[in-house]
This record gives C-alpha cells, structure tokens and sequence, in this order.
C-alpha cells in the first residue's frame, strides 16, 4: 500500500512540473496523475497551452505567460518577449522583422 502512495505522489509531482512546462493548470494535472499516473502520459502528448490573444514568453526559462504576467512565476525573470501570429503560416514566434518559420515578414 505504501508502494501505491509513493508512486501515486511521484506520478503527482512529475504531472504538476510537466502541465507547468507546457502552460498547463499544475493543480489539476497533479489530481489527475495522482489519481491515474498513466493520465501523464496523456500530458506528454498534449501541446502546450498558448492563448492567442496577448502572447508572451519569458526570454530566460522559457514558458509562456499570459497578458496580465509581468514577472515569470517560474524564475522570477521581469521582462517577457512579446509573441505574434504570423498572418502568413499561422505559427507563433517572437515578434520581429520576419517569421522564423516561413520567413515572410510579420506586418
């Protein structure tokens, strides 16, 4: 039994950290995979969660943050760079002169 509880809690924390990396609600992927550890397993398979409106993403860790973060929750990192989405291929990249994906230019 303790067995059970010990991996339930491990599947628990890998959940939180991987929903955390991928923009995800950590609360509820740490239920889920403490309940079902298997669930992350759907977790690694997901995209991350990007809102398309006010888009940004902190330049030291990584993660995207939404309109109203202006610090990064997970390395304290106080300026964010904005994202956009390309009119031309749809993707989301950083907001510059040109898309890194298709090359064409962003305005």
């Amino acid at each position: 039994m303790s067995r059970v509880l010990i991996i339930s809690i491990l599947a628990g924390i890998a959940g939180m950290i991987l929903a955390g990396k991928k923009g995800r609600s950590t609360i509820l992927w740490f239920i889920l995979s403490f309940l079902f550890p298997l669930s992350i397993l759907v977790l690694l398979v997901l995209p991350p969660a990007l809102p398309y409106a006010g888009i940004r993403q902190c330049n030291n860790c990584g993660r995207p943050l939404t309109s109203n973060e202006t610090v990064c929750p997970s390395c304290n990192n106080a300026s964010p760079i904005n994202m956009v989405t390309c009119p031309s291929c749809g993707v989301i990249v950083r907001e510059q002169g040109n898309c890194d994906n298709c090359g064409k230019p962003l305005r």
